[in-house]
């Protein structure tokens, strides 16, 4: 993120640092009379300076104004869970911060232009604007390997953001393992005090069970200690029989404690074997996932198989079912392994309870506050949720990140582009008498054309291939940011770089055509 705005930051300099360039050009004749009349280098330089950081001051003051309108709608849209997010505001370190990166910016954008007018020759300056015919060919020069490095530095902005967005796309595109359809959810805890053993917690779980399962447009009701994408359950290492492995080298699994309607809530498959039902209770069983078996048992069928959890002197507890996978931590992360244990085994305080209806309308947030209430009418029923936003919540983060950098990206498009607009008009204007005896010589349009095409993308291929090459060099820092993309995806850098050209052609072409019209009469009448 910070590189992000450091590069925008970077970009509005070089591109204020051209039109400034572009603008001391046409003043050469002011410059050539102050240095004839006695004005030192140094005093130019201050006159030039003081400029800049006139405008950036006055950029600074905007800036300011406008952070302290958008902070809010930011923090509001931001995931909650952002570390120290109610610590951000509007203070004096940030006016002091933006006051002096005003300073700088001023001074860096222009300090390049102050140095090049303050060389000026007086006899050579007026002897050319008494020619105004063609610019010199070294301000050309640096005008074009300026715009040359924003468009650059935009490139990589825009290649950034297009594989954050590429990786977010496929991150939605992800099969969870189970269904998230006409499902509202509700996760609490039980209080200690009122709750204190696994008895009566299993107890209140039952009640709350059957009377969601008794609400009209119900058609399963799934419980368990913790939802898909919310984290882990409660791990444990797993011994299983027949191994002797130090617990510290047990693969450990995902212990879920749920009902036999679960995994049809849920939209989980079965894959092998049964679902619990009432002659378990009182027997250790339990269902492990596809990804459990081929790591406890490979080339086994697991069915019967028994573990051991916990101590070395434990029970054992024999699987009767395998399900399918699921991603329970995130949907960038592999499936865990995961172990189902019916609810009245144990159970702990935390409650997870997902209701699926028969309809696309989902059950009502107060009939379902209502029916646990019902079962304990002091728990406290935090916000009722839709399985879609529970997996929305789970990528909020990378959510918020890649808007905020597709936002910096297309600031960065809109700066090059009004760069390059500005560069290329203006090498239009002062170049109008040239234009004008071309078109008078017998030159067409399309020539001309072509020739302001020519000479304003030039500069725009060189900054796109330099920052293509940047991006490939730089494309590991973003690899931990990225699912199932690489950082040099060439199809994300294609797209990147067609979308700035055509941005970079139509900047272009409105100066391009305003060259054709030009009227040559009038060109050589001053010429």
């Amino acid at each position: 993120m910070l590189t992000a705005v450091c590069f925008v930051l970077l970009i509005a300099c070089v591109n204020i640092a051209n039109l400034l360039l572009v603008r001391s050009t046409g003043r050469c004749s002011e410059f050539a009379i102050r240095t004839a009349i006695g004005a030192s280098r140094g005093r130019l330089i201050r006159q030039l300076l003081v400029e800049s950081l006139a405008l950036s001051g006055v950029g600074g003051v905007l800036g300011v104004a406008i952070a302290y309108a958008g902070i809010n709608l930011i923090v509001a849209y931001a995931p909650a869970d952002v570390p120290r997010l109610e610590e951000v505001h509007v203070n004096g370190r940030l006016l002091l911060f933006a006051f002096t990166l005003s300073l700088i910016t001023g001074v860096f954008a222009g300090l390049l232009p102050a140095l090049r007018s303050s060389r000026v020759n007086p006899r050579e300056a007026t002897t050319t604007a008494l020619r105004t015919t063609t610019a010199g060919p070294r301000s050309g020069h640096l005008r074009s390997l300026l715009v040359g490095g924003e468009v650059a530095v935009s490139t990589i902005c825009v290649i950034a953001a297009g594989l954050l967005l590429n990786s977010f796309v496929r991150l939605l595109n992800v099969d969870p393992g189970f269904d998230t359809q006409r499902i509202v959810v509700v996760q609490f805890s039980l209080p200690n005090n009122r709750y204190p053993d696994s008895g009566k917690r299993s107890e209140f779980v039952r009640s709350a069970l059957e009377r969601l399962q008794s609400l009209p447009g119900v058609v399963s009701v799934g419980v368990s200690n913790n939802l898909p994408l919310t984290g882990t359950g409660a791990n444990s290492a797993l011994a299983v029989e027949g191994t002797n492995l130090p617990r510290l080298e047990r693969p450990v699994a995902d212990l879920r404690l749920i009902n036999p309607d679960y995994f049809r809530t849920m939209g989980i498959t079965l894959r092998a074997g049964r679902l619990f039902d009432d002659r378990d209770r009182g027997r250790l069983v339990a269902i492990v996932s596809s990804v459990a078996a081929d790591r406890l048992w490979p080339g086994q069928n697991p069915l019967g198989k028994r573990f051991r959890r916990g101590p070395d002197d434990s029970p054992f507890t024999e699987v009767v079912g395998v399900a399918g996978a699921i991603r329970t931590i995130g949907l960038d992360q592999s499936p865990p392994l995961t172990v189902y244990l019916p609810y009245w085994s144990f159970f702990g305080t935390e409650v997870s309870l997902a209701i699926r209806s028969a309809s696309n309308m989902l059950i009502a947030s107060s009939v379902v506050r209502d029916a646990i209430r019902q079962v304990d009418v002091e728990l406290a029923i935090p916000t009722i949720r839709t399985m879609d936003a529970v997996v929305a919540a789970s990528v909020a983060q990378r959510r918020f990140q890649m808007n905020l950098v597709v936002l910096f990206a297309g600031i960065a498009m809109l700066l090059a582009s009004l760069g390059i607009y500005g560069v290329v008009s203006y090498s239009v204007a002062q170049r109008t008498n040239e234009f004008g005896i071309r078109l008078a010589l017998g030159a067409q349009p399309g020539q001309i054309r072509r020739l302001v095409f020519r000479q304003g993308l030039t500069p725009v291929a060189v900054g796109l291939s330099a920052g293509v090459v940047a991006s490939i060099g730089s494309g590991q820092l973003l690899a931990t940011l990225l699912f199932g993309l690489a950082p040099t995806d060439p199809m994300t850098m294609a797209g990147a770089v067609v979308m700035l050209g055509l941005m970079a052609a139509f900047a272009v072409a409105l100066p391009a055509r305003r060259a054709t019209q030009l009227d040559p009469l009038l060109a050589l009448h001053y010429e």
